[in-house]
């Protein structure tokens, strides 16, 4: 009944159907920039060095103020570092090499609304909000988009980290130009996601038995998974979710 009463009423009353609208504030914080530096060593020497430099977030309220909901909403973080070093050696006036080596950093990542706050835990769900990682509203509801889906699977971050190097030799003779180099590359990508930790809770029709009466019958919290007594099993919670990758590639090319 406690989550019930923390949807707010309709702002609409002229309809029964698509009773209610509400005014969200979004904002796109834009923070990047490029620099580079060029240098000519010699006469057949030339290097250059580039950074770029991402630190941006978008950030999207509640469609409710009690509750977190709403697609998008929260705050998305994206950190994101580039670095390049260039260098071009004219062996001869027909023989010209350059290398490269790159590293980028890519780091995003998401806090749901209403982090911080318990709210699941002080509207009366047993096991919600066990501790900070998990606060803010465990997922109750059906599908994305449903006006009663609300809550979410919790903090995620994606650091990323590729390394690259790679080098070119160019032999002109004549009207002909051959090319001869090859490429490494490395990417890491971690993933750092509580599946399903905060808990939840399906009101969606294909995973609970409802009959005919869904709203009273979600008052005892759904045929599969009402207990008499205490309500330990009433919201499912999964183990912290962690992954990562590594891809190495290598290639030589002739052109």
């Amino acid at each position: 009944m406690n989550y019930l009463n923390a949807f707010p009423t309709p702002t609409r009353t002229d309809r029964y159907l698509n009773n209610y609208l509400d005014n969200q504030s979004e904002a796109n914080k834009y923070n990047t920039f490029d620099g580079r530096i060029d240098w000519v060593a010699g006469a057949s020497d030339t290097a250059f060095f580039r950074f770029s430099y991402d630190n941006s977030v978008n950030s999207k309220t509640s469609e409710f103020a009690n509750l977190p909901a709403g697609g998008g909403t929260g705050i998305n973080p994206t950190h994101a570092r580039g670095y390049d070093f260039g260098y071009t050696h004219q062996f001869t006036p027909t023989i010209v090499n350059e290398a490269h080596i790159a590293y980028n950093r890519d780091n995003y990542g998401y806090t749901p609304p209403m982090y911080g706050q318990y709210v699941s835990k002080d509207l009366g769900i047993v096991n919600a909000n066990i501790n900070q990682e998990t606060t803010g509203g465990a997922l109750i509801g059906g599908w994305k988009g449903n006006l009663e889906y609300t809550g979410d699977y919790g903090l995620y971050a994606v650091p990323q980290n590729t390394y690259e190097v790679n080098d070119s030799l160019s032999w002109s003779r004549g009207t002909h130009t051959l090319k001869f180099g090859g490429t490494f590359m490395r990417r890491d990508v971690a993933f750092f996601n509580p599946q399903e930790g905060k808990g939840y809770f399906w009101i969606d029709s294909g995973t609970v038995d409802f009959h005919r009466l869904r709203s009273f019958e979600l008052l005892a919290g759904g045929m599969d998974n009402y207990q008499i007594g205490s309500q330990a099993g009433y919201l499912r919670m999964s183990a912290r979710k962690t992954a990562s990758s590594r891809r190495t590639t290598g290639a030589l090319t002739a052109a």
